[in-house]
């Protein structure tokens, strides 16, 4: 069984990468899952302001932008899951009293196909806010494999910039946990028909221990403080109430 673009059930997207595409950065790259695409921009280590200025170490601004219309909640939240991440692997200590700028800006528009059948949390919303409602302010996130190319993204422009020592590295790949009622899918869905839940199917609950037991296994030197941080990253596609 495949789906409408050719993957198997069990494949990943396409993967692309681009790097050195802007010649006014510091460091550049495009990433791109299938048809998800982020360009992200680095510039620095370079002077700040008296009112960003961090006496031990650099300062990092990370800002969003979408394909189209100005930043909003949804783009301030995912700088603010990417930051502490890339706060744990670069050395901004050796660059005190400077401003270190990433720029990502989505060159893609995101899929409306599964918008009102799926929902993205990260895990500790799962159960909290299994049943929250859209429209009154739920926890609705955007696009996760989005989010994993966002923070790709800007790993390949740290990388490429080579401006700022780095603990490791990191890399981000969305997850989706379906529930036992969502593994058997109509045709207009998935271009076929998921047969029935088989032991070589994860199941939900064995997927999400699965998934914890991976972000908090114990970790040494950096690994360990940025385990906390990566599992922010894991996302969690449930299958909504309100779906096909």
């Amino acid at each position: 069984m495949r789906r409408e673009d050719g993957r198997s059930l069990d494949a990943i997207r396409s993967l692309r990468i681009s790097l050195g595409q802007l010649s006014k950065s510091d460091g550049s790259a495009s990433f791109s899952f299938g048809q998800v695409s982020v360009l992200a921009a680095v510039r620095g280590p370079q002077e700040v302001s008296l009112k960003r200025e961090l006496a031990d170490r650099a300062a990092l601004e990370i800002t969003v932008l979408p394909v189209r219309g100005l930043p909003g909640p949804a783009a301030k939240a995912v700088a603010s899951m990417i930051t502490p991440v890339l706060v744990s692997l670069l050395l901004l200590h050796a660059h005190p009293r400077s401003l270190l700028q990433l720029t990502l800006q989505t060159t893609s528009l995101p899929s409306s196909r599964f918008s009102k059948a799926f929902r993205t949390y990260r895990p500790d919303e799962v159960l909290e806010y299994e049943h929250a409602d859209d429209e009154k302010g739920g926890p609705l996130l955007d696009s996760a494999v989005e989010k994993a190319a966002a923070f790709n993204a800007s790993m390949l422009s740290l990388l490429h910039a080579s401006s700022v020592g780095m603990r490791g590295t990191a890399f981000a790949v969305a997850l989706a946990l379906l529930p036992e009622s969502a593994l058997q899918a109509d045709q207009a869905t998935l271009g076929t028909v998921i047969p029935d839940a088989s032991d070589d199917v994860m199941q939900e609950e064995t997927a999400r221990d699965r998934v914890w037991a991976i972000a908090t296994a114990p970790a040494s030197g950096a690994r360990r403080e940025s385990s906390a941080c990566v599992s922010s990253l894991v996302a969690v596609q449930r299958k909504s109430s309100a779906g096909h």
